[in-house]
């Protein structure tokens, strides 16, 4: 029996057209989707050369960054200290495994976030466990890296769940050089 880990690799090395042709395909339905923010009423709408803010009278700002989702103060915090949004985290390859997604909404902010030297590590709460992101001999580490940071970008990580430890609704610890992301909830 194959471990969880190489069973993934083998169904991404088997079927890794499908993950560009179908995040390519939401990315362009959701190209001019209207989302609402609760904390100002403004809408940002999503074009396919850019993204810019309307607000209620249809004026667009000059310094005005793409948003997805809600927004809390803690997201704002993170948005305003780090140039970054987190997505979610979510169990993935059966439990085995935690994707963690993020958006940078300003490179130069989030420019630790994406260096390679940076080990990230979630710490689980309920326990204390630690966390790391795989490393296999051919891919390297499961973890979306750059040189440099690109803005209005989403980007990944994926964490090593063994045994599947971490379960929906449990809290974690995100740690990625100086950045913290206290109390994320597994989705």
């Amino acid at each position: 029996m194959k471990s969880p880990l190489l069973m993934f690799i083998h169904v991404y090395r088997s079927f890794r057209w499908l993950f560009v042709i179908v995040p390519v395909g939401m990315l362009l339905a959701c190209a001019n989707t209207p989302v609402a923010t609760p904390h100002t009423g403004d809408t940002y709408t999503g074009n396919n050369s850019e993204t810019a803010r309307v607000d209620q009278d249809g004026n667009k700002p000059l310094n005005s960054i793409a948003v997805v989702g809600d927004l809390t103060a803690e997201s704002l915090r993170h948005a305003e200290e780090w140039g970054v949004q987190v997505l979610g985290l979510r169990p993935t390859a059966d439990g085995y495994m935690l994707d963690f997604r993020y958006r940078v909404l300003d490179a130069k902010k989030a420019a630790e976030l994406v260096n390679r030297k940076v080990k990230p590590y979630l710490h689980v709460e309920k326990d204390g466990s630690t966390l790391m992101v795989p490393v296999t001999s051919k891919l390297g580490p499961l973890r979306q890296s750059a040189q440099y940071a690109k803005e209005n970008r989403n980007y990944f990580m994926f964490f090593a769940n063994p045994n599947k430890h971490v379960k929906s609704g449990d809290q974690v610890t995100l740690v990625i050089g100086d950045f913290k992301v206290e109390h994320l909830v597994v989705n």
